[in-house]
């Protein structure tokens, strides 16, 4: 072979390697609907298989079992070829056969919310994430519908109650009325995966903003956006969402000074539609989806006629006050130092809001997230302690109660 001809075929062959990149770089928007910017970081490998097969061996591992083992994807229902040419779902890749609640693979960490072994929190590897863990709810954990969402591919519907305790209007089924439905069976919401989806629109190539605050550029707060825009136009990227601010650990460690910060509002909504619900951006809102009539207004006098028609008529009392201020009076003035165990939110949150140790009555409000874990607990009704025994936290070592951080004349 002459000198032409291998100059030709090195051209020949820098030209290929340019197509491909091209190809790659043309393929790659039209798989995600977002910027080349990732918000990941890491080898693609780790979550994209191209053609599903490496020494003959399937790479994708999806469904009822799909999770982390010793930093390698196992098990799963299915290793039939997924969209996005990902390796697993959402539970696959966010379950692990150990008690670590963060897995490392390279430079990428991946928070877990399902451990099929107990995450007891006595060392911080293994202590539950801000969300908690469906651990207990599982069957590895005792198989306990009250103590965390029934989620498809984790456990099976609640075999106590027909739908989420506090129901939304009738009619807003099944999207709002199980976890574990079977994706596709949503009617007119064709895309609609439901289980995980349910609440979250991941938007892991996110560029992000850089703010302390994420929002819509950042893919929304923990990607809690919503779910009926995401369903309706088959679309990560939605209008209307949770902001917020993310602790970097997602709270396996936690303190006084180290924590998540939760937007809340003190204006009157409902569950509204097509993320009309989510219009102040708060994390009760999205809670209010399928649980609407566990939310309660103080009094009757703020509530408007249309807005009162949707409850059940009720004085303050008949329900928990959510997302209503905390007093600046009586016991409620003496809660002045912010607590991860019954942490509050911040009306139009800031980024000064950021680490902040400081709980301000009259202002802050009482969410959700201040009693209950989004995912589960080891405590019935999701609580973040131990209400039925002594009102102990997470693993003893905190005597004390949540109730109290707020009610603090009550602790006697």
């Amino acid at each position: 072979m002459n000198m032409d001809c291998i100059k030709n075929l090195q051209t020949g062959h820098r030209f290929l390697a340019t197509l491909t990149i091209s190809i790659l770089f043309a393929i790659i928007p039209w798989l995600y609907p977002v910027a080349l910017e990732a918000g990941v970081s890491g080898h693609c490998a780790t979550c994209h298989t191209m053609h599903n097969s490496q020494n003959s061996t399937a790479q994708v591992h999806a469904g009822s079992g799909a999770r982390w083992t010793g930093g390698v994807l196992t098990g799963g229902a299915t290793t039939t070829p997924r969209s996005r040419l990902l390796t697993s779902d959402c539970v696959g890749c966010h379950s692990n056969t150990g008690t670590d609640t963060i897995v490392t693979i390279g430079t990428m960490k991946i928070p877990i919310v399902f451990n099929t072994s107990a995450p007891t929190g006595a060392a911080t590897a293994s202590t539950p994430l801000a969300g908690g863990n469906f651990y207990w709810v599982a069957t590895a954990g005792g198989n306990d519908p009250t103590k965390g969402h029934n989620v498809r591919d984790i456990s099976a519907a609640d075999p106590l109650l027909a739908g989420p305790p506090g129901p939304p209007s009738a009619g807003c089924g099944p999207c709002h009325s199980t976890l574990t439905q079977a994706a596709g069976d949503y009617g007119a919401f064709g895309y609609e995966n439901g289980g995980c989806e349910s609440c979250h629109v991941a938007r892991h190539h996110a560029p992000g903003s850089g703010n302390v605050v994420v929002g819509k550029d950042d893919g929304w707060y923990r990607f809690l956006g919503s779910t009926m825009e995401m369903a309706l136009s088959d679309t990560n990227v939605t209008n209307a969402g949770i902001i917020g601010i993310e602790d970097p650990d997602w709270e396996q460690t936690v303190s006084v000074a180290d924590h998540n910060g939760y937007n809340g509002t003190a204006a009157e909504y409902n569950s509204g539609g097509m993320g009309a619900g989510l219009a102040n951006q708060a994390i009760g809102q999205l809670c209010v989806g399928c649980h609407q009539r566990f939310h309660g207004y103080m009094t009757d006098l703020n509530v408007s006629s249309a807005t009162r028609g949707l409850y059940v008529a009720r004085t303050a009392w008949l329900r928990h006050p959510s997302d209503v201020p905390i007093p600046n009076s009586g016991e409620y003035s003496a809660a002045t130092t912010y607590s991860p165990i019954a942490p509050v939110a911040k009306v139009g949150i800031t980024a000064a809001a950021q680490n902040t140790p400081n709980m301000v009555p009259g202002s802050d409000v009482v969410m959700c997230l201040s009693c209950h874990r989004a995912h589960g607990s080891p405590y019935p009704d999701m609580l973040r302690w131990d209400y039925e025994n002594g009102c102990n936290i997470d693993d003893g070592a905190n005597p004390g109660c949540g109730c109290f951080v707020c009610h603090t004349a009550k602790d006697t």
